[in-house]
């Protein structure tokens, strides 16, 4: 079908260029009333490359070129991006085409309506990673107020009405257990998930699911060993009919080094499940450790850059990933990837840009204006010290990180440094 009749329909709204030779680029659709603000076309309706308005566009030519310099069939995307001027905003993507007849073309596709669905998912993608994030924060701030709860009164025999009474209308399951496993407290939302009746009370179904997921028997002293809790993903499914995905913290309660309680909350985040992973990955988001994926880092570094804000960027890469999952297993080494980037997520807050870029690399971009008078060295000190203190997975090891952080500046005044933790 001709481009011009599906731009006359509204099917498409897309410039479409003919490549001919290096110098003779061809526009087969110069009347598209947006496409002066984009490049410079003369009478011929050739392109003029060395006058295009758009420095995005511009720079997309170098990569361009390779792909038309090629022998093989291939199709290289701009990503989306924003153009300016007086009297509109246009939403934009290139592509240069390969194809197998050995043409070569440039589209420029008028994009608003993609623009506007993808913004809708990242949406979806923000109130979906918002809402894990309020239950991993109730969790926290309940685990802080019960440890602060039994420590004054161990049995809880002097508990008063009204707190056993919250406890009990909670929405996050709660389950509390003495430092014999005996069950001294639950609540209703526990028995839901749980499954709990008459014969199988919660005490006995947190066993079971610690079975059911294979923790060793090692696991749970580990966690009184390091007087830490555990939180973490899991999904259960101990009969055919029900399977549930929860988050759950496991908290050991001691005075001094002696334990006196256990503390299981447990909220069932399945809804978030059954979203996230099209969601999130749609909307340039890694669907393991919930931060942004390659796409969306490179899409973030480059509106900084056109936008000229002076930032940092370091690279964080884990040491001897290979030799994690090799030794721990992989299910072991996801579940360390998802609480480094969930420190990493916390210690950065909503002061920077973080991201997944490659198995075990991670990426923060900071603003120049956002370091609090901090220099580099004391960041990433800081930084360092949180990302590499010891790990704790449901096998029962407790693996040490060592990190190597790499530094760069836009705009690059600077050069780059490179931070290698002692751990490596």
């Amino acid at each position: 079908m001709d481009i011009h009749l599906l731009n006359a329909l509204g099917i498409t709204n897309c410039a479409l260029f003919r490549c001919n030779s290096e110098s003779d680029i061809e526009c087969l659709t110069p009347e598209l009333p947006w496409l002066g603000n984009v490049v410079t076309i003369d009478e011929n309706n050739k392109l003029q490359k060395k006058h295009i308005p758009s420095i995005f566009l511009d720079d997309f030519f170098l990569d361009a070129d390779e792909v038309w310099k090629g022998e093989t069939s291939f199709t290289l995307s701009s990503g989306f991006w924003t153009e300016h001027n007086e009297s509109q905003v246009l939403r934009l993507e290139a592509l240069a085409i390969n194809s197998e007849s050995g043409s070569r073309y440039l589209v420029v596709k008028n994009v608003e309506e993609q623009f506007d669905e993808k913004r809708k998912t990242l949406q979806a993608a923000r109130e979906l990673l918002l809402s894990h994030h309020e239950i991993v924060g109730q969790h926290e701030y309940i685990r802080h107020k019960l440890n602060g709860v039994l420590r004054k009164n161990t049995r809880l025999q002097k508990l008063v009405p009204p707190i056993q009474q919250a406890i009990h209308n909670l929405e996050t399951g709660v389950v509390i257990l003495d430092d014999k496993g005996g069950l001294i407290l639950d609540n209703k939302a526990s028995h839901r998930l749980l499954l709990c009746n008459s014969t199988t009370p919660s005490s006995i179904r947190v066993n079971e699911l610690l079975t059911d997921i294979d923790a060793p028997a090692t696991f749970l002293p580990a966690l009184v060993q390091r007087k830490a809790p555990w939180q973490g993903e899991l999904y259960w499914q101990p009969v055919d009919d029900y399977g549930v995905w929860l988050q759950v913290t496991i908290h050991p309660v001691l005075q001094g080094d002696e334990l006196t309680h256990w503390v299981y909350l447990l909220t069932d985040i399945t809804h978030i499940h059954n979203k996230e992973e099209s969601v999130l990955t749609a909307s340039g988001m890694d669907s393991l450790t919930k931060v942004a994926n390659r796409n969306l880092f490179t899409d973030t570094v480059r509106r900084l850059v056109q936008e000229e804000i002076a930032f940092k960027l370091f690279i964080i890469d884990i040491c001897d990933f290979k030799k994690i999952n090799e030794s721990l297993s992989y299910q072991s080494g996801d579940e360390i990837l998802k609480s480094f980037a969930l420190r990493l997520q916390t210690f950065v807050g909503n002061s920077g840009f973080i991201a997944r870029i490659g198995s075990n690399e991670f990426a923060l971009v900071k603003r120049e204006d956002t370091f609090n008078e901090l220099t580099s060295a004391e960041y990433i000190e800081q930084l360092v010290k949180k990302l590499t203190q010891t790990y704790t997975v449901l096998n029962g090891s407790e693996p040490n990180l060592g990190i190597n952080i790499g530094e760069a500046n836009f705009p690059p005044t600077l050069p780059v440094n490179r931070i290698t933790s002692s751990m490596c």
